[in-house]
């Protein structure tokens, strides 16, 4: 079965079409902030967005399921006010907001959310894959709900970018430490096949916070989908993880990322754990 379907995949993949969506952000992005699975309304996300507007963020990625539990109607669905602009009111105000897409948001109209920036012009969403750059940041974000020929057909658009750092995002994890387990076979495929060696990818998807270590040849993964409700590990991962609420927060330099978990913890945000990744030239 998994024989016939690379065939199938490699069929297709000669006649895909991929767009090229590439946003430059002005303001060099020393700080970025990653939130996943945050669309639960107000009374479960408030408390995380509010740290996290604390963190002088100069962007935010919201890492998929950005609507429980269907997604979106169109721009005027009061669940999108509900769940994401009321939330996210104070996020708006100056900072800029990139959406990835998770299987819930899968769910609803898909091609409303390329209009979002109607509603706000600090809302994006390029595509359903795109780069967010500065002068020396590229974030690559994946679509691991659909698109993947289109995607695969992409990739040597990436390798071309002339970026110090890559930083590869997704909704969906490859490895997981969370109830859903590792990726299934499409997934798992297209996520080793789209990531290069010595690279940070980060996903949503699974309800907690944990770096779950390498997924081979120097990759590494982190999960952020702590932003509202939460599910308990099913594991212990390779390096560290928690089911609290919280976010991840990317310290950008020259030579490294540095990378801190701010949790919840007996009703007070802290650092719950913090690493960092080097960049190899």
């Amino acid at each position: 079965m998994h024989f016939l379907s690379l065939c199938l995949l490699f069929l297709f993949l000669a006649c895909s079409q991929h767009k090229h969506i590439e946003v430059q952000i002005k303001k060099d992005i020393r700080i970025a902030c990653l939130i996943g699975d945050s669309g639960n309304g107000l009374d479960a996300s408030g408390d995380v967005i509010t740290e996290m507007n604390k963190h002088q963020c100069d962007i935010v990625f919201i890492l998929g399921d950005v609507i429980y539990n269907r997604g979106i109607d169109g721009l005027k669905d009061p669940e999108l006010f509900e769940k994401l602009i009321i939330p996210f009111k104070d996020t708006i105000i100056d900072t800029p907001i990139f959406i990835l897409l998770g299987n819930h948001d899968y769910k609803g109209n898909t091609k409303a959310w390329l209009n979002i920036k109607q509603v706000n012009q600090n809302l994006n969403f390029p595509h359903y894959y795109y780069i967010v750059r500065d002068r020396s940041n590229c974030f690559i974000a994946m679509d691991t709900n659909a698109n993947f020929l289109e995607q695969l057909d992409w990739k040597s658009d990436i390798e071309n970018l002339k970026c110090k750092n890559k930083i590869y995002l997704a909704h969906h994890p490859i490895i997981s430490s969370g109830q859903h387990g590792d990726a299934y076979f499409i997934n798992k495929y297209f996520i080793n096949s789209m990531i290069p060696k010595n690279s940070l990818y980060i996903a949503g998807h699974e309800h907690h916070l944990s770096d779950e270590g390498s997924f081979g040849e120097g990759r590494i993964q982190l999960i952020s989908g702590a932003g509202s409700k939460l599910r308990e590990l099913a594991e212990k991962p390779q390096k560290w993880g928690e089911s609290t609420k919280g976010f991840l927060k990317l310290v950008l330099s020259e030579d490294r990322v540095d990378y801190l978990f701010i949790g919840k913890r007996q009703n007070t945000f802290k650092t719950l754990y913090q690493s960092q990744f080097k960049l190899i030239k």
